[in-house]
Protein backbone atom coordinates (compact mmCIF):
# COMPACT_ATOMS: atom_id res chain seq x y z
CA UNK A 1 0.00 0.00 0.00
CA UNK A 2 1.51 3.33 -1.04
CA UNK A 3 1.95 6.33 1.23
CA UNK A 4 -0.86 8.21 -0.57
CA UNK A 5 -3.29 5.27 -0.48
CA UNK A 6 -2.60 4.81 3.25
CA UNK A 7 -3.37 8.51 3.74
CA UNK A 8 -6.62 8.30 1.78
CA UNK A 9 -7.80 5.19 3.63
CA UNK A 10 -6.92 6.67 7.02
CA UNK A 11 -8.58 10.00 6.22
CA UNK A 12 -11.73 8.32 4.86
CA UNK A 13 -12.12 6.18 8.00
CA UNK A 14 -11.67 9.19 10.27
CA UNK A 15 -14.07 11.31 8.22
CA UNK A 16 -16.78 8.62 8.30
CA UNK A 17 -16.37 8.13 12.05
CA UNK A 18 -16.85 11.88 12.62
CA UNK A 19 -20.07 11.99 10.62
CA UNK A 20 -22.03 10.29 13.38
CA UNK A 21 -21.74 13.25 15.74
CA UNK A 22 -25.14 14.64 16.56
CA UNK A 23 -25.58 17.92 18.37
CA UNK A 24 -27.91 20.89 18.51
CA UNK A 25 -28.43 22.58 15.21
CA UNK A 26 -28.58 26.33 14.66
CA UNK A 27 -31.29 28.17 12.80
CA UNK A 28 -29.43 29.16 9.62
CA UNK A 29 -28.46 26.94 6.74
CA UNK A 30 -24.82 26.54 5.73
CA UNK A 31 -24.67 27.49 2.08
CA UNK A 32 -22.85 25.57 -0.61
CA UNK A 33 -19.55 27.19 -1.64
CA UNK A 34 -18.94 29.31 -4.77
CA UNK A 35 -22.50 30.64 -4.77
CA UNK A 36 -23.97 27.26 -5.72
CA UNK A 37 -27.25 26.11 -4.18
CA UNK A 38 -28.04 22.79 -2.57
CA UNK A 39 -29.99 20.63 -5.01
CA UNK A 40 -28.62 22.46 -8.07
CA UNK A 41 -28.29 20.18 -11.11
CA UNK A 42 -25.00 18.63 -12.13
CA UNK A 43 -25.40 19.99 -15.67
CA UNK A 44 -25.74 23.57 -14.45
CA UNK A 45 -22.75 23.30 -12.10
CA UNK A 46 -20.60 21.66 -14.79
CA UNK A 47 -21.44 24.46 -17.22
CA UNK A 48 -20.47 27.13 -14.69
CA UNK A 49 -17.24 25.35 -13.68
CA UNK A 50 -16.14 24.82 -17.28
CA UNK A 51 -16.89 28.48 -18.09
CA UNK A 52 -14.40 29.45 -15.37
CA UNK A 53 -11.70 27.26 -16.98
CA UNK A 54 -11.87 24.64 -14.21
CA UNK A 55 -11.26 21.04 -15.34
CA UNK A 56 -13.31 17.99 -14.48
CA UNK A 57 -10.55 15.43 -13.98
CA UNK A 58 -12.61 12.47 -12.76
CA UNK A 59 -16.18 11.19 -12.59
CA UNK A 60 -17.14 8.46 -10.18
CA UNK A 61 -20.44 6.63 -9.98
CA UNK A 62 -21.53 6.23 -6.39
CA UNK A 63 -24.05 3.80 -4.97
CA UNK A 64 -26.62 6.59 -4.81
CA UNK A 65 -25.23 9.34 -7.04
CA UNK A 66 -22.19 10.69 -8.84
CA UNK A 67 -19.02 12.53 -7.80
CA UNK A 68 -17.00 14.98 -9.87
CA UNK A 69 -13.38 15.80 -9.10
CA UNK A 70 -12.51 19.30 -10.27
CA UNK A 71 -9.17 21.10 -10.48
CA UNK A 72 -8.27 24.59 -11.59
CA UNK A 73 -10.82 26.56 -9.59
CA UNK A 74 -9.27 30.00 -9.11
CA UNK A 75 -8.95 30.18 -5.34
CA UNK A 76 -5.68 30.48 -3.40
CA UNK A 77 -4.21 27.11 -2.40
CA UNK A 78 -7.26 25.12 -3.57
CA UNK A 79 -5.84 21.97 -5.16
CA UNK A 80 -9.02 19.93 -5.68
CA UNK A 81 -12.77 20.11 -5.25
CA UNK A 82 -15.20 17.21 -5.15
CA UNK A 83 -18.89 17.71 -5.95
CA UNK A 84 -21.39 14.97 -5.02
CA UNK A 85 -24.83 14.78 -6.63
CA UNK A 86 -27.66 12.66 -5.25
CA UNK A 87 -31.21 12.52 -6.57
CA UNK A 88 -30.08 14.78 -9.43
CA UNK A 89 -28.89 17.64 -7.22
CA UNK A 90 -25.84 18.94 -5.37
CA UNK A 91 -25.59 17.36 -1.91
CA UNK A 92 -21.90 17.60 -0.90
CA UNK A 93 -18.79 19.61 -1.69
CA UNK A 94 -15.27 18.89 -0.45
CA UNK A 95 -12.51 21.46 -0.93
CA UNK A 96 -8.86 20.45 -0.43
CA UNK A 97 -6.19 23.08 0.21
CA UNK A 98 -2.41 22.61 0.13
CA UNK A 99 0.86 24.36 -0.61
CA UNK A 100 4.03 22.31 -1.04
CA UNK A 101 6.14 25.20 0.23
CA UNK A 102 4.35 25.49 3.59
CA UNK A 103 5.82 24.14 6.80
CA UNK A 104 3.86 22.26 9.43
CA UNK A 105 3.50 25.52 11.36
CA UNK A 106 2.18 27.39 8.30
CA UNK A 107 -0.47 24.69 7.77
CA UNK A 108 -1.51 24.97 11.42
CA UNK A 109 -1.71 28.76 11.18
CA UNK A 110 -3.79 28.55 7.96
CA UNK A 111 -6.10 26.03 9.63
CA UNK A 112 -6.52 28.29 12.68
CA UNK A 113 -7.30 31.35 10.50
CA UNK A 114 -9.85 29.42 8.44
CA UNK A 115 -11.50 27.94 11.56
CA UNK A 116 -11.78 31.42 13.16
CA UNK A 117 -13.31 32.79 9.98
CA UNK A 118 -15.85 29.96 9.90
CA UNK A 119 -16.69 30.49 13.57
CA UNK A 120 -17.37 34.16 12.86
CA UNK A 121 -19.91 33.08 10.22
CA UNK A 122 -21.39 29.94 11.79
CA UNK A 123 -20.82 30.21 15.55
CA UNK A 124 -18.92 27.89 17.86
CA UNK A 125 -17.69 24.66 16.36
CA UNK A 126 -17.65 21.18 17.85
CA UNK A 127 -14.42 19.20 17.99
CA UNK A 128 -15.03 15.91 16.15
CA UNK A 129 -11.50 14.56 15.69
CA UNK A 130 -8.16 14.99 17.42
CA UNK A 131 -5.80 12.08 17.06
CA UNK A 132 -2.26 11.04 16.43
CA UNK A 133 -1.26 7.53 15.50
CA UNK A 134 1.74 5.72 14.14
CA UNK A 135 1.11 3.25 11.30
CA UNK A 136 3.91 1.63 9.31
CA UNK A 137 6.40 4.23 10.57
CA UNK A 138 4.09 7.04 9.38
CA UNK A 139 2.86 9.53 11.97
CA UNK A 140 -0.76 10.47 11.18
CA UNK A 141 -2.27 13.56 12.78
CA UNK A 142 -5.88 14.62 12.29
CA UNK A 143 -7.82 17.53 13.78
CA UNK A 144 -11.41 18.27 12.79
CA UNK A 145 -14.27 20.56 13.77
CA UNK A 146 -17.91 20.67 12.71
CA UNK A 147 -20.85 23.05 12.46
CA UNK A 148 -24.45 21.89 11.97
CA UNK A 149 -27.32 24.18 10.98
CA UNK A 150 -30.75 22.88 10.01
CA UNK A 151 -30.19 20.14 7.42
CA UNK A 152 -26.63 21.23 6.53
CA UNK A 153 -23.19 20.72 8.01
CA UNK A 154 -19.65 21.93 7.50
CA UNK A 155 -16.51 20.16 8.67
CA UNK A 156 -12.92 21.37 8.60
CA UNK A 157 -9.99 18.96 8.87
CA UNK A 158 -6.24 19.27 9.00
CA UNK A 159 -4.50 16.01 8.12
CA UNK A 160 -0.76 15.44 8.31
CA UNK A 161 1.23 12.29 7.54
CA UNK A 162 4.96 12.31 8.23
CA UNK A 163 7.68 9.74 7.70
CA UNK A 164 11.22 10.94 8.20
CA UNK A 165 11.70 13.95 5.94
CA UNK A 166 8.63 13.12 3.80
CA UNK A 167 5.30 14.71 4.62
CA UNK A 168 1.82 15.01 3.20
CA UNK A 169 -0.56 17.69 4.47
CA UNK A 170 -4.08 18.74 3.52
CA UNK A 171 -6.63 21.14 4.90
CA UNK A 172 -10.13 20.24 3.77
CA UNK A 173 -13.62 21.65 4.08
CA UNK A 174 -16.60 19.29 3.77
CA UNK A 175 -19.98 20.90 3.06
CA UNK A 176 -23.08 18.70 3.18
CA UNK A 177 -26.81 19.03 2.77
CA UNK A 178 -28.52 16.13 4.58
Amino acid sequence: MTFLSQFLLFFLLIFISGMGSNWAAGTDEIRAPFGFSWGESMGKIETILLATKARIVDREKLRDGERLQVEGIAQPNLVAAFFVFRSGGLSEVELQYADSLWSKEQYSAYFDRMKRSLEERHGTSQLIARMRSMQNEILHTLVGYQWIKQNTSLQIFLFQAEKGTESFRRLSLHYRCH
